[in-house]
């Protein structure tokens, strides 16, 4: 039986959330792994926030017809909403009581992706894509790539909605095979020809928004595709991705860098994760107890290896630091993640954030250590440090809140994957919470 140790319990819930709160560590802390991994993947998956009131997709359309006034504000009014998504976005990532749902949602984002630009038409794309992804987060891989093709923000955002049997448009056949399933070098250019005749013909419905096939527009002849032949369709061509034994192993390796760390991945452990995740329907959390049951997820080398994301950084202090239930400003936080690299939802191309060491740069890690300093010191509510709060207020000042139930000599090893680069020591708490917040190693887990 093997017993997860105060660091333990941390490692594992950094590395499967955002942040990890105390109360949560110590609660594992102790505990079987086996067991503590067990209940961690079948932790409840039902939390919502209410989500915001859109303007349908036909009320904005018939605005646009009205006068270039009124088309004028339904183009705002969709900007309003986006943002109002976003938000909501990242207060469902600060409140969820399950973070490792959040962490997926991301990853899933960050994987099939697309952009709220696509979304001027009407914000409900962005949020049924949202919900899509949410759905199937920690649920069944092959169910959500059934669906993703026939999502109207991805149909818009990789030209499904212009690709037609007289034209076939490869947009979103290319991007099925080389980020979505397979990887570079696994298939040929005349299958991406075939897959994007077999997608041709889905459009979206001008007064409802709603996907719909074109049977005109739609090619019924014989396709070629992976050397298998027949009058395939888009649902064929997903099936035939599901059966490619690439997939799974395409799928593992694209978990590698978000769970173990930026090496090059052990091709003997992705076999093995693949093997189990095929095995099991493609269960996203069969794949996830695989991961975090190897030896390699849990081997000293491997821990203090990964960068925090934007989100990572800034939701994760905040659930760390027990401010995630306060009041927060969220426009404050989206200005933070989007000056920290991580505009969510406006990845900057069709391959997502890399991640990563790209993380940090010379203009994104004063951003990330100014942060920091303002969450562990507080703001006057009429300051307004380079724009952090904005003028409003950051009433989150940790000098004034209850700090820690743990004693001092843990909270380096509470907050940081490994020792700490800087002289940490501080008779004050207060100075010496923010000291290990502001040293170098907190940047990673």
């Amino acid at each position: 039986m093997s017993v997860l140790s105060f660091a333990d319990a941390r490692h594992l819930l950094n590395r499967t959330g955002f942040g990890a709160e105390l109360d949560a560590i110590q609660q594992l802390n102790q505990q079987d792994r086996q067991q503590a991994i067990k209940k961690l993947l079948a932790a409840p998956r039902n939390f919502r926030l209410p989500t915001p009131k859109l303007h349908d997709f036909q009320t904005l359309r018939a605005m646009r017809k009205t006068s270039a006034d009124a088309k004028m504000a339904a183009k705002q009014q969709v900007r309003k909403e986006l943002k109002q998504i976003k938000l909501w976005a990242i207060d469902q990532a600060l409140q969820n009581p399950n973070a490792l749902q959040e962490k997926m949602t991301w990853f899933w984002h960050n994987h099939f992706t697309s952009s709220l630009r696509s979304s001027m038409r009407s914000a409900e794309l962005l949020m049924g894509q949202t919900q899509l992804i949410r759905q199937h987060a920690l649920g069944n891989f092959a169910d959500l790539l059934r669906a993703i093709p026939y999502d109207p923000l991805m149909l818009v955002y990789l030209d499904g909605i212009k690709n037609v049997r007289e034209k076939p448009n490869e947009n979103f056949a290319r991007e099925l095979l080389e980020l979505f399933t397979l990887g570079e070098g696994h298939y040929s250019e005349q299958d991406i020809k075939e897959i994007a005749r077999a997608f041709t013909g889905w459009r979206l419905h001008g007064k409802t928004g709603k996907v719909f096939l074109h049977k005109k527009s739609h090619d019924t002849g014989t396709k070629t595709v992976f050397g298998s032949s027949g009058n395939f369709n888009g649902d064929d061509i997903i099936e035939l991705l599901l059966q490619h034994p690439r997939t799974a192993e395409w799928i593992a390796e694209k978990m590698w860098p978000v769970f173990i760390s930026l090496t090059p991945p052990d091709k003997a452990v992705i076999q093995q994760w693949a093997n189990a995740f095929r095995t099991s329907g493609y269960d996203i959390s069969t794949l996830l107890q695989a991961i975090l049951t190897s030896e390699v997820f849990w081997h000293p080398a491997t821990r203090a290896t990964l960068v925090k994301s934007p989100l990572d950084l800034v939701i994760g202090s905040m659930r760390a630091m027990g401010l995630a239930k306060d009041k927060l400003p969220l426009s404050a936080l989206n200005l933070q993640l989007r000056r920290m690299g991580q505009n969510i939802y406006l990845p900057p191309n069709v391959k997502g954030w890399p991640g990563g060491r790209s993380w940090i740069n010379d203009t994104t890690l004063p951003f990330r250590q100014q942060f920091l300093r303002n969450i562990s010191r507080g703001m006057d509510k009429n300051h307004d440090d380079a724009g952090m709060m904005s003028s409003k207020r950051m009433q989150n000042d940790l000098r004034i809140h209850k700090l820690p139930t743990l004693a001092s000599n843990y909270w380096e090893q509470w907050l940081l994957p490994q020792g700490a680069t800087t002289e940490t020591a501080n008779k004050d708490p207060h100075l010496y919470l923010q000291a290990l917040l502001l040293d170098p190693t907190y940047q990673l887990k």
